[in-house]
Parts: C-alpha cells; structure tokens; sequence
C-alpha cells in the first residue's frame, strides 16, 4: 500500500501540480490556517485517486521507486505549489538545476544548486527570485547569491512588547527589491572566509488596520534604502547542503550597512548560525541556534522577523519583530523506510529591542510534526509537509520541497 501512495504521490508532484493547484486554491484563497484540515485531506484523495493508480503495469516501469528517486537530476522545470501561513497557496514556475563541478581523486565536491522563480500565492504575493549555492571546482570556492523582486504580504502586531491578541494585526503590503552574496575561499578543510555584500530596497509600503485595536505603526513612511558590505566565515562539514545527516555548519557574518536614503551609517549587523547533525541507524537528530544581533535601531522591515516555515515553524512570520532575535531548534527525524521519514520538531526563541535585553524576553515555544517524502536518493531531496503548534496559540502548515536545516 505505501509503495503506491508513494508512486502514486510522485506521479502527481511531476505531472500533476496543475490540478492540484487549482484544488487547493478553491480550499484556501479567503481564509489561512483554519482550513488546514481540508488542505490534508484533498492531499490524501489525490495521492489516493491519482490517475497512475489506474495505469497499466507496464507504465509503472517508468515510476516505480527506485526509478524515480535515483534519476540523475539535473534540469528540472516544474510548476511550484507551496502552502505556507505566510502565503497561502503559492504557486507558479520553477527551475532548478542541479550540478557538480570538477573534482579531483580524493577530493570530492559536493553537488551544488541553482535556481529561478516566478510565483503567485493566494495573498496577492508575487515573487521573481534567482539563487545559488556553489562549491566551484574542487570547492576552491563558495559562492552564494540570492536576489530578486518581491511584492510582498505581511501582517504587523507591533515589536517585541508590549504586544496584542493573534488576530488583533495591521496588514502591510510593499514592494521589495534585494540582492544578497558571499564569496568565500576554503582556507582548507572545509573552512571558508570571505566577503558578504547586502542590498535591500523596500518601497511603497501601506498599513490597513484590519481590526482597529492594533499597535501603530512607527510614523514616517518606513520605506528604505539599506546597503551592505562586511566578511563572513563558514564551517563547512556537512554530508549534504541538501537533507545533511552527519556533520556540522557555522556561520557568523558581520555587516557594517549605509542608509542609502539618509546617507548615512545605520547600524552593523551580526549574524551566527550554528547546526550539528548526527546519524544513528534510522535515527537522525539535527540542532540548530540562530542570532541576530544589531548594534543600532534599523528600519521597520529590516527588523528581524521570527517564525515562517524554517525557523520557529508555527509563528506567522513577524508576529514578533525588532532589532534583535534568537531562536534555538531540535529535530527528530526517523526513517519509516528507504523513501519516508517521520519528523518530530521544537523550538524556542524570541525577539528583542537591544543587544543587552535579548534574553530578559518572554521565551516563546513551538512545535510540531511531518514527514519527509524522499524525490531523488543521489542529492537526498525531500519532500516536507510539516503541522505546527505555538505557544501562544498559533496553527501552522507547511507543505513544501527540502528540509528545514
């Protein structure tokens, strides 16, 4: 029975999103999260009735396990369908590519990923957006760049505290224009330093007080104007930059910004991100803590959000903001067999307005469950659908391709 849910579910991710799409967007397009329940169950039926359940055997010979998850996945243009409590129903196009660069004997590289996309969610969110992360030849170098323009979606409960009622929030619409990139050379055994440029542009902003009663927003036109240059160093051990299951990441990144606007000096930034992940058996436990610190106020949509489907999964993402942020997060994973894993997660963390108060804050929790849905075994990617509960009441559900960290 799991073996033709899965074919069945692979049939639909590769030929099918279309009809899904349009499924989910009838579920989903005038309310967020309180239709999760039948998000879940119109993902059962078509995983369920899918058309290659009643397909010849002959066709499964194309689909059956194996086959599907170790095709040498390189090119892959498909129609997107993510479900967020940020977005909605997002969806549209995406390519991905998937490659290795040279290497040498005793000296492998690491495959590395490139992508675009062009997306539309529910919530009239529109986003054109190119990355990539590359280990160049012999992993001489690492190469990172994400930018793109996003016409953007937001909700605002005001910042760390005093704060209001889940659903007592102001709606912000913007336009955001951003780039950012590190260029780092191995210094040897996987240890990389180098530089880290920021650009970020966010514009025509707009508040609608949907209930009245929230916190006001800080006056002026909160549109601005941010570049950055500072240097980065990453550890680097990770099995996997796509689903690790042994090694470790750090990352700390120090970056002095300019208001382009003010032309002026803002405030440096500083950021770490500290991973482990260890394999037992079928157990798999992944840690990760995340800070961002800033040393002087910044503007309104550069604040540091907390929540959204990677960190502090659960929590809209912004429900709370401000200068400062911290999050600390575990996940059990276990694998069911060679193609399903069962995921168990929790988090804490919290926002604050100073560097020096960061951890005098209420410490705010989450948790939750999925499972991982293997598509290709050679580049371990995994598909994600993952339920979360918050501490102070919050329902969020992820549905979405790679792992959380």
């Amino acid at each position: 029975m799991a073996h033709k849910l899965y074919q069945s579910f692979l049939f639909l991710v590769l030929l099918n999103q279309t009809t899904f799409f349009l499924l989910l967007v009838q579920t989903v397009r005038y309310k967020s999260m309180k239709t999760c329940s039948h998000i879940t169950t119109i993902v059962l039926l078509l995983l369920l009735c899918s058309p290659a359940a009643a397909q010849k055997k002959s066709f499964f010979k194309k689909f059956n396990l194996d086959t599907l998850t170790s095709r040498n996945l390189r090119f892959l243009p498909l129609p997107s369908v993510t479900v967020t409590l940020e977005t909605g129903v997002k969806a549209g196009v995406f390519v991905d590519y998937f490659y290795k660069t040279k290497e040498t004997a005793g000296k492998p590289v690491r495959p590395s990923l490139s992508w675009a996309q062009v997306l539309y969610s529910t919530r009239n969110q529109f986003t054109a957006e190119a990355f990539t992360s590359t280990y160049t030849s012999r992993e001489k170098f690492y190469v990172f760049f994400r930018g793109g323009f996003i016409s953007n979606y937001e909700r605002f409960w005001g910042f760390t505290k005093p704060t209001v009622e889940n659903r007592q929030y102001a709606e912000v619409t913007y336009n955001r224009v951003y780039a950012q990139t590190k260029i780092l050379r191995n210094l040897g055994n996987q240890y990389f330093a180098g530089a880290s440029l920021y650009f970020n542009d966010y514009s025509r902003n707009k508040f609608r007080d949907k209930q009245g009663i929230v916190a006001a927003p800080p006056p002026g036109n909160n549109n601005s104007r941010i570049a950055g240059a500072g240097v980065s160093f990453t550890a680097d051990k990770r099995d996997n930059q796509f689903s690790p299951t042994r090694g470790f990441f750090a990352d700390a990144t120090v970056i002095a910004n300019y208001d382009l606007q003010n032309k002026q000096y803002a405030y440096t930034l500083i950021t770490t991100d500290l991973r482990k992940y260890n394999e037992t058996g079928r157990h798999i436990f992944v840690n990760q803590l995340y800070t961002s610190l800033a040393t002087d106020e910044m503007p309104l949509f550069e604040k540091a959000r907390m929540g959204g489907s990677n960190m502090m999964r659960g929590f809209f993402q912004g429900r709370f903001r401000d200068n400062n942020l911290w999050a600390l997060q575990t996940e059990y994973r276990y694998k069911l067999n060679r193609f399903l894993k069962l995921a168990v997660f929790a988090s804490a963390g919290n926002t604050a307005p100073t560097i020096s108060s960061i951890f005098s804050q209420q410490v705010q929790t989450s948790g939750g469950a999925g499972l991982r849905l293997l598509i290709n075994k050679e580049k371990k990617i995994y598909f994600r659908s993952d339920v979360a509960v918050t501490s102070n009441g919050m329902l969020g559900y992820y549905f979405r391709i790679g792992d959380a960290f």
